[in-house]
């Protein structure tokens, strides 16, 4: 199994590297900034590393999806099902794989905006001094709770799994029981948002069986947010492994 995942980890290296690049462009802007007392180009890696931030671990989760669709469609990458390992493993894995690579995005836009922020706490000019002024701000406020911006981090991140996984599932579907159908690409993301919607209804469902009022993102998660789309990638999951255990054709 270890081999397995990190069979899948290579498979997308170049995207991590272009992502490690632009946060070190973006730092070294920042750096390049601070010494040239340059509020253009401390606003430039600022917004490098934004863009790299909220894009990379969403396109990592698609880029898998990706690579999942050409293992099924060339017969190259064929050659992975026929490893002595069972579709479960190999399914895992690369579940798995999908995940560590959302999460090492996740963790590096985090300290890359670490340390940006670390330069900009140096800069003595308006920048720095509007940046200092709001960590003030936040650090003095008595309401302002680190907790709830955490959890809604965590659930956000367990909630794109399961989209992932939903992709998965899609992508299964398109290459073994929809494969002989002409219109299987188009079938198969009708089918991505269906079950994402009904993934939803499903979940709002359960949210007003148990009567929670509207008193903000924030306030509402709860225990039963996590165990519901954990719960869900897991069937998710159990299905794309049925499917492909017995419908793919080596």
């Amino acid at each position: 199994m270890g081999n397995l995942i990190k069979y899948e980890w290579r498979k997308q290296r170049t995207s991590r590297l272009l992502i490690l690049a632009s946060l070190i462009i973006s730092i070294i802007l920042m750096i390049g900034g601070s010494i040239s007392e340059s509020d253009v180009v401390i606003g430039f890696g600022v917004l490098i590393i934004s863009i790299a931030g909220m894009f990379s671990v969403f396109y990592l989760g698609i880029e898998s999806l990706i690579v999942y669709n050409r293992d099924l469609r060339t017969k190259q990458s064929y050659m992975l099902f026929m490893v002595p390992h069972s579709t479960w493993e190999i399914l895992g894995a690369k579940f798995i794989s999908a995940i560590l690579q959302m999460f090492f995005a996740a963790v590096a836009f985090l300290i890359g905006m670490a340390a940006c922020f670390s330069v900009i706490a140096v800069y003595e000019t308006s920048i720095g001094e509007l940046m200092r002024a709001i960590w003030e701000f936040i650090g003095r406020t008595p309401e302002f709770n680190w907790i709830p911006l955490l959890q809604a981090l965590l659930l956000s991140f367990i909630v794109w799994a399961t989209v992932i996984m939903t992709g998965f599932l899609a992508v299964t579907l398109s290459r073994t029981v929809l494969l002989k159908s002409k219109f299987a690409g188009l079938i198969s993301v009708v089918l991505f948002f269906v079950i994402s919607g009904v993934t939803e209804r499903i979940h709002i469902f359960l949210i007003n069986l148990r009567n929670v009022t509207a008193q903000g993102i924030l306030s509402q998660i709860s225990f039963f947010d996590y165990a519901f789309y954990i719960l869900v990638c897991m069937i998710l999951f159990f299905a794309s492994g049925w499917i492909a255990d017995r419908k793919l054709s080596i």
